[in-house]
């Protein structure tokens, strides 16, 4: 009996990894943990005018309003694959279906390692995006809300669209996929209409 409980216990902590999901209409899988959703809604609280990052009185008042996860636009995602899939020649092997696209949480003691911006963690220390292999995404929402909100425009503040390029070069079989050299530099598209 003892070691049926911490089974369901450890089945619980692990389920609790993703424990958010939605597919886009395009297919992409969006997945976040419980946390990084309770940390998007405090980091994007606004408090007499300032947005970001840890006040100590955040949610203090009850007039403190801000972007909130409930109302991510994730349909932009799909623009972004779609104008990229297309720029990059249309990848038979690319299917969005078998996409996933993982939120991160903010690591706060990152800020400012690249540039002016939040960062999260990782094996390769703090960084602003990743992609894994085939079909993993991983970005953060700290310097973007991920929806219209003054003069944001979603996910235009993301590694979403360098990640991409990183995700068609690998289904394009394009040796530069994995570096950051002048090989996927001089491959890179940009997403630029969606963000002006």
């Amino acid at each position: 009996m003892k070691v049926l409980v911490v089974f369901v216990v450890v089945l619980t902590w692990v389920g609790n990894a993703a424990a958010w999901e939605v597919v886009t209409p395009l297919g992409i899988t969006v997945q976040a943990s419980t946390s990084t959703i309770q940390q998007f809604d405090k980091h994007w609280q606004t408090f007499e005018d300032q947005t970001f990052p840890n006040r100590p009185n955040v949610g203090q008042y009850l007039n403190d309003i801000g972007p909130k996860w409930e109302t991510i636009d994730w349909s932009v995602i799909d623009q972004f694959y779609l104008l990229l899939y297309h720029q990059h020649g249309s990848p038979d092997q690319a299917d969005p279906t078998k996409l996933i696209v993982s939120i991160r949480p903010v690591a706060y003691r990152c800020w400012g390692s690249h540039g002016d911006g939040y960062d999260f963690s990782s094996s390769y220390g703090c960084i602003d995006g990743l992609y894994a292999g085939n079909n993993k995404i991983f970005i953060h929402l700290g310097d973007d809300p991920g929806q219209r909100w003054g003069t944001y425009r979603p996910f235009c503040g993301t590694a979403l669209e360098h990640e991409l390029n990183h995700y068609f070069l690998f289904w394009r079989g394009d040796l530069p996929w994995k570096s950051e050299g002048p090989g996927f530099v001089s491959s890179y598209k940009s997403v630029g209409e969606l963000c002006q």
